[in-house]
């Protein structure tokens, strides 16, 4: 079993779903790369062992109903990771392990029940624990994040979607963000931010809405 490369078990129709819970042992599939199980009736709680699994590059586990806080190992050591955990019932902060996923690619947390503020990395370069500057799909819509949107959010150079949308976020609008020349989606609304919006946003010639 530890040769499995790849699990893609999506419902494809009202006829078939899977149901149950992602068992710990899941971490014992060393060569795990891809794992799709979006769309069924899965339930409990994201086993820590799965994100140990160094060769994990893709991970959709939404629309299902998982319960309980985001992993929150501090042993993160995978690249190119995609991750994909929309609609579902997590609940707690974002971790701050994130940081260190120098190379993540997509993070969609939308439609769940997090709380508390953005890691301090979003957006930043730390020197001791990475960077995310290959981040292009940055998704944590419908959650209960407060705090600002950090200035550093401007060092995501490769950033084309971002949306932050209703949430509890409060503060200004971060001048620095007209410095995401790649951005193609911005979505900000049904939170509590004031002031103006940077003049130097609306010449990002990529940005549709």
């Amino acid at each position: 079993m530890d040769s499995i490369y790849y699990i893609d078990a999506i419902k494809q129709d009202t006829y078939f779903h899977v149901a149950g819970v992602i068992p710990r042992e899941i971490g014992n599939l060393h060569k795990l790369e891809i794992l799709y199980l979006q769309f069924n009736q899965l339930s409990g709680s994201i086993p820590e062992e799965l994100f140990n699994i160094s060769t994990l590059s893709g991970v959709s586990l939404a629309n299902n109903n998982f319960s309980g806080i985001l992993p929150s190992a501090s042993h993160y050591w995978l690249t190119n990771l995609q991750v994909a955990i929309e609609d579902n019932r997590l609940s707690g902060p974002l971790p701050q392990c994130l940081c260190k996923l120098s190379s993540l690619g997509l993070v969609d947390f939308s439609n769940n029940r997090i709380s508390g503020t953005v890691p301090s990395c979003i957006g930043t370069i730390p020197a001791k624990i990475g960077n995310l500057r290959k981040l292009q799909h940055l998704q944590l819509e419908n959650n209960h994040i407060v705090g600002s949107i950090p200035r550093t959010i401007s060092n995501i150079s490769s950033l084309w979607l971002l949306n932050l949308n209703t949430n509890n976020l409060s503060g200004v609008m971060p001048r620095e963000i007209e410095n995401l020349h790649k951005l193609i989606l911005l979505y900000l609304q049904f939170n509590q931010l004031s002031g103006s919006i940077p003049e130097g946003l609306f010449n990002i010639s990529t940005l549709t809405r």
